[in-house]
């Protein structure tokens, strides 16, 4: 630009004078500037945005400001380019708006000095977390003066890709009985990762709810486990399903089992007692649950009493004094502390009669050890007396009879009984009541040896009760 200036003058005699001159000014351009800022998602510039394996679609926000230092110099866009490493393009979805909110053509219309374009555009953003793509946007803009340099900027914006833990569905087979194993087990298992589907997954379990691994390494591979428990009640049960990339989730079920009453495995008697005397009978049983129930016996005696002993475990004897003689059936049940009941089971106790021995004209060896001395060719009534712990004669009873030689001679010392009975002999081996006692006339013909010793032995059927004695044979 040349600015000219003229200057006239005049003197007091009235003559003018004039003169002139000019100067020349140069308007130099000024390089144009934008700023560029990307953003993705709603995250803010410079913030990174998060998706979910296996990725998702973004959207992309890119601001382009003319910061140019001219106020009349707008700029046209003649370049913008997207990149995710290498060269870049530009997205085909690419939508810009003035500041007003109108549609702007980025590569037609021009922004003005200090005005700002929004442009939007998408991009998928895949893989398999956790991992992170960067975008890269570049933009070059021009003035509309001819021969001047164009302005760049650029700007980058990060998308995490975020592991997503895997989920399945966790189940048990129960209910189950006490001491059983239930299995607790995944199914249904997913990943939205193929790479994680593809590694496999891995599990731990606690069978009391306890603490778990935490990676994936640390797991195991089956998919199921089993937990036993010992006592009835509810249970839970925890586990975790992991991807390679330590992703878990954490789930729990509840186990429920069932109370099993005890089983009684025998019932051992003490063996036959006299009258008044303490029988006995020990109780093996078992239950799952050991010792974490309580158990109780439920006892019939057999003679219109029972007893119920309490906290007793396998093995527990209990006594019992009987008021009378004979056998009595003993059925015993055993319950634990939830109202289980085992089925019954009985033995019997033999309480045995009281009894003087063999009666005379026998001597009675067992009390002393005299034995009688018959003739051989004799009858010898033998007899016996047996009365209930009241003393009252117990009558109707089946007495065997044995008689067995224990040496081939006479007993060196003994009593010779001179007897005279003229009742026949009894056969059949079983012994008969007369009155208050039971008797059986032993003919000595039937004896092997004339001089011997033999035993005789009475059995109370009904009980195993015996009563023995010795005697020998002398010839005539």
């Amino acid at each position: 630009v040349t600015d000219v200036v003229t200057v006239h003058a005049s003197d007091d005699e009235g003559n003018d004078t004039s003169d002139f001159d000019d100067a020349l000014v140069t308007i130099l351009d000024v390089q144009p500037s934008i700023t560029v800022t990307k953003t993705a998602g709603d995250a803010l510039d410079g913030v990174t945005f998060h998706v979910n394996e296996p990725g998702d679609t973004v959207t992309y926000t890119v601001t382009i400001k003319n910061t140019s230092p001219a106020s009349t110099d707008p700029v046209e866009v003649t370049s913008f380019e997207d990149a995710v490493g290498g060269s870049g393009s530009t997205p085909g979805d690419l939508a810009c708006e003035d500041g007003n909110g109108d549609p702007f053509d980025l590569f037609v219309d021009a922004i003005e000095p200090g005005d700002t374009v929004t442009c939007t555009f998408t991009r998928m953003v895949g893989g398999d977390g956790p991992s992170s793509q960067t975008d890269t946007v570049s933009v070059v803009a021009a003035d509309d003066d001819t021969g001047g340099t164009d302005a760049t900027d650029s700007d980058v914006a990060t998308v995490a890709i975020d592991n997503v833990a895997p989920t399945a569905t966790f189940t048990n087979n129960g209910p189950v009985n006490e001491a059983s194993p239930a299995t607790v087990s995944f199914s249904s298992q997913f990943d939205p990762s193929s790479d994680d589907t593809l590694a496999g997954f891995r599990y731990a379990y606690s069978c009391t709810n306890g603490s778990l691994p935490s990676t994936y390494m640390a797991a195991g591979t089956s998919a199921s486990t089993m937990c036993t428990f010992s006592d009835n009640g509810s249970y839970t049960v925890s586990g975790r399903i992991f991807d390679k990339d330590n992703g878990y989730t954490q789930y729990m079920t509840t186990v429920v089992v069932n109370n099993v009453a005890p089983t009684i495995d025998s019932l051992v008697s003490g063996g036959s007692v006299a009258c008044g005397g303490s029988n006995s009978v020990s109780i093996n049983f078992h239950d799952p649950a050991g010792a974490n129930d309580t158990y109780t016996a439920h006892i019939n005696w057999g003679d219109s009493t029972t007893s119920a002993p309490t906290g007793i475990s396998s093995g527990y004897v209990a006594s019992h004094v009987y008021a009378s003689g004979g056998n009595h059936l003993v059925v015993v049940t055993v319950s634990d502390e939830d109202g289980g009941v085992s089925p019954s089971a009985q033995t019997t106790l033999t309480v045995n009669y009281n009894t003087g021995g063999i009666l005379q004209p026998v001597n009675w060896t067992q009390a002393k050890n005299d034995p009688s001395i018959f003739k051989y060719g004799s009858t010898i009534p033998v007899k016996v007396q047996f009365m209930d712990c009241n003393g009252a004669v117990v009558p109707n009873l089946s007495v065997a009879i044995a008689v067995k030689k224990i040496a081939g001679s006479t007993p060196v010392t003994g009593v010779d009984e001179n007897i005279t009975n003229t009742n026949s002999p009894d056969s059949g081996g079983f012994m008969r009541g007369d009155g208050n006692q039971y008797i059986y006339n032993l003919n000595t013909k039937s004896l092997s040896d004339a001089t011997a010793t033999y035993t005789i032995t009475l059995t109370v059927q009904s009980t195993g009760q015996t009563v023995l004695t010795n005697f020998g044979t002398r010839a005539k």
